[in-house]
């Protein structure tokens, strides 16, 4: 959820039936639906230089196509090239707008790396010092930090869980050293959603 011009918005899947965003108009909730498709879907919405943006899914019969959209007066266009794997957060770290997720590289044909978090640099989705090892499902800018929530294990691997990056850094930071002490697996897979 975010407050955008005053309003509340939610994202999600089959909100009104078949939408994938609602906005609180005071008295009700008013369905549209950014990601046209059979089973619209959106993962994150954020607010970046006074600019709605929603990343999603569009589903259609020829697969799945993961992006990021920003509203430009009452018309969504997309940012950016898609991901080959779903956006679970945007943020705004230093001027730039951040998305993280399950994506390793663009889906365009040149494939460029995005190991699971990337800047929008006015023209396209690129590496932020050198990505992360797992999803990045959370991301907080603050105090002149990016923190990077994500997953802790994969396959019995240990992945990076909580990290950070400052400002003229071009390195993330671990902030969970020894992270076996932190994962607990016969609790489910362990990892920092929010």
């Amino acid at each position: 959820a975010v407050e955008y011009n005053g309003s509340i918005y939610l994202g999600g899947a089959m909100l009104g039936g078949t939408s994938d965003l609602a906005r609180w108009t005071g008295n009700a909730w008013e369905f549209s639906t950014v990601f046209d498709g059979k089973y619209p879907y959106i993962s994150a919405l954020h607010v970046h230089n006074g600019v709605l943006h929603a990343a999603g899914t569009v589903m259609g019969f020829a697969g799945l196509t993961e992006f990021v959209q920003r509203l430009n007066g009452a018309t969504w266009e997309p940012v950016g090239s898609p991901f080959n794997g779903r956006v679970l957060t945007l943020a705004s770290h230093d001027g730039m707008l951040i998305a993280g997720g399950e994506f390793t590289e663009l889906a365009i044909p040149t494939e460029p790396i995005v190991r699971h978090v990337a800047q929008f640099n006015s023209t396209d989705w690129v590496n932020l010092a050198a990505g992360l090892d797992a999803p990045v499902r959370d991301l907080l800018s603050a105090g002149g930090m990016l923190y990077a929530g994500g997953d802790m294990i994969n396959n019995i691997v240990p992945r990076f869980g909580l990290a950070r990056l400052g400002a003229s850094a071009n390195a993330w930071e671990m902030l969970m050293p020894n992270l076996a002490n932190y994962i607990f697996p016969a609790l489910g897979d362990p990892r920092i959603t929010c």
